[in-house]
């Protein structure tokens, strides 16, 4: 576990955008880190890393690191997620968007169940979770909160 935790904290300074989203429930926050990036190994296979920090009374409770070849779907859920976050934010911010951090990589915004507006892609999605967009987001979260 320790060895995983490593490894995806090296990978992490070599991969495309970082997707952070966060899923209330009455537990908690759950609050997941992605990063997409590409393993050296296979060629331009995807691969997934999560950091998965569930919090509990704005406290961090848990703290985990898994991939994609121990989530059984999720390379599929998080690659739509991505594709949907890069077409939003170039067809809603003009290219440069809110969503940047300033180190080269996009920053996406996931917020929603809690009943908040989505941001995704710097993109403000009013009342998302009464659409089909914001209910097939809050589909492809509820298929994450089975990985790790």
């Amino acid at each position: 576990m320790i060895a995983l935790a490593i490894l995806a904290l090296a990978f992490q300074d070599e991969t495309r955008p970082l997707i952070t989203f966060s899923k209330s429930t009455m537990l908690g926050t759950v609050q997941y880190e992605v990063t997409i990036g590409e393993s050296a190994s296979s060629g331009p296979d995807h691969v997934y890393w999560f950091r998965v920090v569930r919090m509990r009374n704005d406290k961090v409770a848990d703290t985990r690191w898994t991939d994609s070849t121990r989530c059984p779907g999720g390379a599929q859920v998080l690659r739509s997620l991505a594709d949907k976050a890069a077409m939003l934010r170039r067809e809603g911010s003009g290219g440069s968007g809110s969503g940047g951090d300033g180190s080269g990589r996009d920053r996406y915004a996931l917020e929603g169940l809690s009943g908040a507006p989505f941001d995704l892609g710097g993109v403000r999605l009013e009342d998302a979770r009464d659409s089909p967009l914001g209910d097939w987001i809050n589909d492809s979260l509820d298929q994450l909160s089975f990985c790790g």
